[in-house]
């Protein structure tokens, strides 16, 4: 690549703006042909008084050839042109650096200096400290405190196992080994998602230059028809409920089971008074705002004649504790299936 170190050449077919150069055009032009067999450009110099011409079929040799000509014959003037190999890019850089050291130092002292101070990017922090720093990170994120709270175990459990190494440390065996303990297709993607947020996070932080865990691919999940409870067993169940737990529970389990109302859903809609806010019997509506639904999203569920006879007998705050519903769970003469209240 040429560059004037005094002033850009102009193409052919630009109108010459500077006098300045006039003289320099005489000595050394190039001119389009575009008219008979040839097309290209011609350049044409003259040495000693002679005339000398060649031809070049693209714009940019003709140029190239040009300056080689130039600097030849204007070697050691102000005009004269010299070679490099830098890009356009560099070369903006490299004149910036000069103005920046101002003659202190030469662009080799200084580029040698800097490389002693540099350090690379993926050299890596600790993971425990990368941890923190994630905590810091999610928590200002707007999650919901459950979501955290599954980023923030999913997290520590890999650092615990990981102990001693550093983000630039972390390969794709140390992932695999992470993931191998969860067999259940749900429960290994559900992990997986966790743990990727984490490692995209050290990623994008330039403390680890690729993420592992891309290498490792959701496992297929068949989606299997869901497991029903007979009318029998939601009979016991509300029976058993009614002798163990406090009469709210049996309009939560109405809920769940007439309303398809999600238990984590549930939950939310259970804290300060909010399933009171969200019930109108007199619309008809139960109304999940986006702050409880999943995804986020405002949905309105329509109180079926089954539902709306348990809210109206069991008109009292509307709640179950764990502690109640494991009881109840325990006494039943039947398992209730994944989601089987929903279903």
């Amino acid at each position: 690549m040429i560059r004037s170190l005094t002033h850009p050449d102009t193409h052919p077919d630009s109108p010459e703006k500077h006098n300045s150069h006039a003289k320099f055009k005489d000595e050394i032009n190039i001119h389009k042909l575009s008219k008979g067999g040839l097309k290209g450009y011609k350049i044409r110099w003259w040495i000693d008084g002679k005339r000398k011409e060649a031809y070049r079929k693209s714009y940019e040799d003709a140029l190239a050839f040009k300056c080689d000509i130039t600097e030849k014959v204007l070697f050691g003037s102000p005009k004269a042109f010299k070679k490099t190999h830098l890009s356009d890019s560099q070369l903006v850089d490299a004149e910036a650096a000069f103005g920046v050291l101002g003659g202190r130092l030469s662009a080799l002292e200084a580029a040698q200096l800097a490389l002693k101070a540099w350090k690379n990017k993926y050299e890596g922090i600790e993971l425990n400290r990368a941890y923190e720093l994630f905590l810091e990170h999610i928590q200002g994120e707007n999650l919901r405190p459950e979501t955290v709270t599954k980023y923030r175990q999913t997290a520590l459990r890999f650092v615990d196992q990981s102990r001693g190494l550093k983000t630039s440390d972390i390969k794709y065996d140390n992932v695999n080994y992470f993931m191998q303990q969860f067999e259940h297709p749900l429960n290994f993607n559900a992990r997986r998602r966790e743990l990727k947020r984490f490692l995209n996070f050290i990623k994008d932080n330039s403390w680890l230059d690729f993420n592992p865990l891309d290498k490792i691919k959701p496992k297929k999940i068949e989606h299997l028809t869901p497991k029903l409870l007979s009318p029998e067993q939601v009979r016991e169940l509300f029976s058993v409920s009614k002798a163990l737990s406090p009469e709210g529970s049996q309009s939560y389990l109405a809920l769940l089971l007439f309303a398809a109302v999600r238990p984590e859903e549930m939950r939310r809609l259970s804290v300060n008074g909010t399933l009171q806010e969200c019930l109108n019997l007199e619309t008809g509506y139960l109304t999940i705002p986006s702050r409880v639904a999943k995804g986020r999203g405002l949905r309105k569920i329509k109180i079926r004649p089954a539902l709306k006879a348990f809210l109206t007998a069991y008109p009292h705050r509307i709640g179950l504790k764990e502690y109640h519903f494991k009881k109840i769970k325990s006494q039943l003469s039947f398992k209730i299936p994944h989601d089987g209240l929903r279903h």
